[in-house]
C-alpha cells in the first residue's frame, strides 16, 4: 500500500486500528523509530489522532489541532495522552456507586480547560437518587458547575428521555468521555448509540467501585452525527504540565479575579490581599471548588 493517511480509532498498546479516507479500516504497528523517540508520552500515537501510513505501519503523526492528557500513572513517565483531536471533553460523573470526587471532576476540567478542549459535565445515574437530600445534593452540585460557566447534563442511561440534550450537544461533534470505573460511560454511549453493544460492568458491592471494562481506548460514530471516544475509567485524574502557580488559570472564576490580587503571581494560598480567597469567604467562589484547588495543587507539587 503506498504512502496515505488514516484516523486512528482503536488503540491498544502497540496495535492501532486506523479508517481511512475511502471509509475502509485496517491495522497498523508503530514504525520502531517513533517507538524509540518518546520517552516523556506512555503513548506516541492515540485515538483521534491523523498519522500517516504506508504498507500498515504509521510513520508519523500529523499535527493534532489539540489533545488531552493527564498524569501517568506508570512509574518513572510523566504523563498520558489520552486523545487527540477532540470538540468535547465530556466528565461522566456519579454521586453513588460509584461516588465521584469532585477533585476528579476538577482535574478534569482544569486539564481541559489548559488545553482550550470545551468541557461539558454530565451526571449520569438520576435512576439512583431516592431520598430528597440525593437530589439535593445533585442539585448543588449542578448549581456550582453551572455558577462558574461550565454546561451540565443531567441524565440516567436506563432512560433515554433524559438524554436528548446530550444527544444535541455531541451531534456532529468528536467527544471525549472521562471519568471513574463504574460511572457508566460504557452504558451511557450504548444509550446513546444503541447498535454499539460495548461491554458493561457490575459494581462491586463491598466498595461500591466499578471493574474496567473498557480496556482500551476507541472512538465509534453516533448514529446522530459525529463520534465518542470511550477511554479506560480511571480512579483519578491529576494535571500534569503545569506548576501549582499555574493551575489558577484553569479555574475560570480564579482566573479572572487574579488581576486583582495584590501579587501578579499570587497562589491564593496564603497570600495578603488575595481576592481569590476574599472570593471564597464572601460565598462568591465555591468553597468545594477551592477545597479541590487546594487539593490539587498539594499532588503537583507531590509529582
Amino acid at each position: 500500500m503506498k504512502k496515505t493517511t488514516a484516523k486512528v480509532v482503536r488503540a491498544t498498546g502497540s496495535h492501532y486500528r486506523l479508517v481511512y479516507p475511502d471509509g475502509t479500516v485496517g491495522e497498523a504497528v508503530l514504525r520502531g523509530k517513533m517507538r524509540l523517540e518518546t520517552s516523556e508520552d506512555t503513548n506516541p500515537v492515540v485515538v483521534g489522532d491523523d498519522v500517516e501510513v504506508e504498507n500498515g505501519m504509521i510513520l508519523s503523526v500529523l499535527p493534532r489541532r489539540n489533545y488531552l492528557l493527564r498524569k501517568s500513572a506508570r512509574a518513572g513517565v510523566r504523563r498520558q495522552v489520552l486523545c487527540a483531536n477532540v470538540d468535547l471533553a465530556v466528565v461522566v460523573a456519579t454521586l453513588f456507586k460509584p461516588f465521584c470526587p469532585l477533585t476528579f471532576i476538577d482535574g478534569f476540567l482544569a486539564t481541559a480547560e489548559a488545553y482550550h478542549i470545551p468541557a461539558l459535565v454530565v451526571f449520569n445515574k438520576l435512576d439512583l437518587l431516592e431520598k430528597q437530600s440525593d437530589w439535593d445534593k445533585l442539585e448543588d452540585w449542578v448549581a456550582t458547575y453551572e455558577s462558574v460557566g461550565y454546561a451540565v447534563e443531567t441524565v440516567s442511561a436506563l432512560k433515554s428521555g433524559t438524554l436528548k440534550s446530550l444527544r444535541e450537544r455531541m451531534q456532529g461533534r468528536t467527544s471525549f468521555f472521562a471519568g471513574p470505573s463504574g460511572a457508566g460511560k460504557s452504558t451511557l454511549i450504548n444509550a446513546l448509540a444503541p447498535g454499539l453493544r460495548l461491554r458493561v460492568g457490575e459494581i462491586s458491592a463491598k466498595w461500591e467501585t466499578g471493574r474496567h471494562t473498557t480496556t482500551f481506548a476507541e472512538m465509534h460514530p453516533l448514529p446522530f452525527g459525529g463520534y465518542v471516544i470511550d477511554a479506560p475509567g480511571v480512579k483519578e485524574f491529576l494535571p500534569t504540565d503545569m506548576s501549582p502557580s499555574e493551575l489558577a488559570q484553569y479555574y475560570p472564576e480564579m482566573r479572572k479575579l487574579s488581576p486583582q490580587c495584590r501579587f501578579n503571581n499570587c497562589t491564593h494560598l496564603n497570600e495578603p490581599d488575595c481576592a481569590v480567597v476574599a472570593a471564597v469567604e464572601a460565598g462568591q467562589i465555591p468553597r468545594t471548588r477551592y477545597n479541590t484547588y487546594l487539593n490539587l495543587v498539594e499532588s503537583l507539587r507531590a509529582s
